[in-house]
């Protein structure tokens, strides 16, 4: 944003740079993370509102406490 703001670069160009800063800097931390060892994957559930259904949030519980989910969201080896 500053690249506008302070630079001058039109919004487009800003927001392209923007962009594409931000895929590289997320490609960067999967790598990181795909070389830790131990990591499981969690596939976050997608749910309409803002309250996520009980027996979600009793597995998530689960998964933090480090036991073995119930339901299938979780992976052990990446596929990203």
């Amino acid at each position: 944003m500053g690249l506008h703001v302070l630079d001058g670069m039109a919004w487009d160009d800003m927001l392209t740079l923007f962009k594409r800063d931000t895929r590289r800097f997320a490609t960067g931390q999967l790598t990181w993370l795909r070389s830790e060892k131990g990591m499981r994957w969690a596939l976050a559930p997608v749910v309409q509102d803002a309250r996520i259904p009980a027996p979600i949030a009793e597995d998530l519980l689960r998964f933090y406490a480090g036991e073995t989910p119930e339901l299938a969201w979780t992976q052990s080896e990446s596929e990203f």
